[in-house]
């Protein structure tokens, strides 16, 4: 499925950061002075963006917990100036490696992020498509226990007549009983290698004779629908689209800027005869 090929190429490109910033109202205003030193406004926007599950909810309900951990901080820093700890080596490193970060992002949303057209997107949205040959899916329910006997047991209880999505609701021991034992669409690659060879075997409308054993328990299974699978809008993966493009661009300013360079690697313990690259 596209959207799985998406979703794991996105964990591709550590690299790239999107961070949406709080609106400030009038510019940039002065939200607390802390012995004469002044916070703004834009504090709290890089606070909001460091921790984006704070984005979630209402800046009026936060704002007062979020105002006192903006001047605790300006505190514990001050205090920590007094003692001269922005001298400390290890200080020193970490700021460095902040700095480092702040400018790769910079310079990533220059060369990379800010390039990046609707055009390109859609062009490698059809690539995609083009490179990924029709899957069958099917539209299965199931019935999952934890023992043969109990899965042959809902096998006579159906075939006496009852119900497939009642007895899921009464016997199933996972999140789909809620549903009659509804998994949806899935692909043969989506499911594990039991589960799968049994459903795909089965036409529209049929269920196993026999319980299917898998390591999550017996499963007792009944086909609904088949069909080709077909590729998601391209308006619905816009964005894990985006996500590709970017971490390809990054990786070819990558590779240009280590052909220009001059770079020596070692090996873990410092060795020194590594190959050069």
């Amino acid at each position: 499925m596209i959207k799985h090929v998406l979703r794991v190429a996105a964990l591709c490109c550590p690299l790239l950061v999107t961070v949406t910033a709080v609106a400030a109202p009038n510019g940039d205003p002065i939200i607390a002075v802390v012995n004469g030193k002044e916070i703004h406004h834009s504090a709290l926007d890089r606070l909001m963006e460091s921790q984006p599950q704070l984005q979630k909810a209402p800046l009026d309900k936060l704002y007062p917990q979020l105002l006192d951990h903006l001047v605790a901080t300006e505190l514990l820093a001050a205090e920590g100036r007094k003692a001269n700890l922005q001298n400390d080596p290890d200080v020193k490193a970490q700021l460095k490696d902040r700095e480092d970060l702040l400018v790769r992002r910079a310079y990533l949303t220059k060369q990379v992020t800010s390039k990046i057209t609707d055009e390109m997107l859609k062009d490698h949205y059809q690539t995609l498509i083009k490179k990924m040959p029709p899957k069958e899916e099917v539209h299965a329910r199931h019935i999952l226990v934890d023992s043969e006997d109990k899965a042959k047991a809902a096998i006579t209880e159906i075939k006496g007549g009852a119900d497939f999505a009642k007895v899921a609701e009464k016997v199933s021991t996972d999140g789909s009983k809620e549903h009659g034992g509804d998994l949806g669409f899935f692909t043969k690659d989506e499911m594990v290698a039991p589960f799968a060879e049994a459903a795909f075997k089965l036409k529209a409308g049929e269920m196993t004779d026999e319980p299917v054993k898998s390591p999550f328990g017996w499963h007792v299974i009944k086909v609904e629908e088949r069909r080709m699978a077909t590729p998601p809008k391209f308006d619905d993966v816009k964005d894990e689209v985006r996500t590709m493009v970017a971490e390809s661009m990054v990786r070819d300013l990558v590779t240009d800027l280590r052909s220009k360079a001059k770079v020596k690697t070692f090996k873990a313990d410092g060795s020194p005869d590594a190959p050069a690259k």
